[in-house]
């Protein structure tokens, strides 16, 4: 990986959001839809408890204990990617006052102006990683693919059998999208009650891609008796359930599950310090070398808390 000058207009003032631009945040995280733990190194245990049927006719002294009450745990198990980057500063010359000084770049380290424009860069690039690979991520792949890093949250949820499996899921388009959305949630509703009582969190969310959300906008304003008009914003609820749209996740998938930032959330993400998002190394990489180097290291894993309370529509 480089940076590369690829032409275009090259500013011979200071323009310190030349690259600002490019900026992404992470929605996943930064809009509260899951709950990030860190603080620890190698793997974190979420503890839950779970009852089983503990109902029985009353008597003055109950002859017999009925059900059990089950301590377990979801875990966070660590996996880490690198972000590496080499370049020369040089090559910035036309984008920065600090590199327009007379004869080659000398200085031991780089500007603070351009520590942060480069750092924001990176971060951002980080970012928008982490909103496809903590849903899309998984390990069992193999090849070139960057999406085997880390275990996303679709992986989790085909990999548990708690998790309730739409059938006949199929490739979302305009004409169906209302219908597959309404089914998706009659069916788990009906056929699993631990759905149907995580539906009552008003943090319950269905999640799918900006295209399907867009869809179901196109499908109700070509409603004979319109929803919304042209002009009108996509809503946000489907059966009065949340209906929020992620970069990361695919065409043709609907995740139902209690999303939010806190630890009653049911998605949960781990790193081993909170420091990892916003943590980068920019040194020389060599005394003698005109270039220099970012690096930064995460170790991040995703956790369904209460499978059994999480539905997944995936053709």
């Amino acid at each position: 990986m480089a940076i590369l000058q690829t032409g275009g207009t090259v500013y011979t003032a200071s323009y310190p959001g030349v690259v600002a631009r490019f900026m992404k945040e992470a929605d996943l995280i930064s809009k509260g839809h899951v709950y990030v733990q860190g603080g620890f190194n190698e793997s974190f245990k979420i503890p839950r408890v779970s009852m089983s049927d503990a109902i029985q006719a009353h008597t003055e002294t109950p002859a017999s204990e009925k059900g059990d009450v089950t301590f377990d745990n979801a875990t966070l198990t660590l996996t880490k990617y690198d972000v590496f980057v080499k370049f020369n500063p040089n090559s910035l010359a036309g984008y920065w006052k600090p590199f327009q000084a007379d004869g080659e770049f000398n200085f031991k380290t780089l500007p603070g102006q351009v520590q942060g424009q480069i750092t924001s860069v990176l971060l951002n690039q980080v970012a928008g990683y982490n909103d496809i690979v903590l849903l899309q991520g998984d390990t069992s792949l193999t090849g070139t693919t960057n999406l085997k890093y880390v275990t996303g949250f679709i992986k989790r949820a085909q990999n548990a059998p708690e998790v309730y499996d739409i059938t006949g899921a199929t490739t979302i388009t305009q004409a169906n999208v209302i219908s597959e959305l309404q089914r998706a949630i009659r069916q788990s509703k009906r056929n699993k009650s631990d759905v149907r009582r995580a539906t009552y969190d008003p943090n319950f969310k269905l999640f799918v891609s900006q295209y399907t959300k867009d869809l179901y906008g196109d499908a109700l304003r070509g409603l004979t008796n319109k929803s919304i008009s042209i002009e009108d914003r996509t809503p946000d609820r489907v059966n009065g359930l949340q209906l929020v749209a992620l970069p990361g996740m695919p065409d043709n998938a609907i995740l139902g599950a209690v999303g939010q930032n806190s630890p009653s959330s049911n998605l949960w993400v781990g790193c081993n310090d909170m420091g990892d998002f916003t943590s980068v190394r920019i040194e020389r990489w060599r005394p003698e070398s005109e270039l220099y180097f970012m690096k930064m290291t995460i170790g991040l894993d995703s956790a369904i808390v209460k499978p059994e309370e999480v539905f997944l529509y995936k053709a």
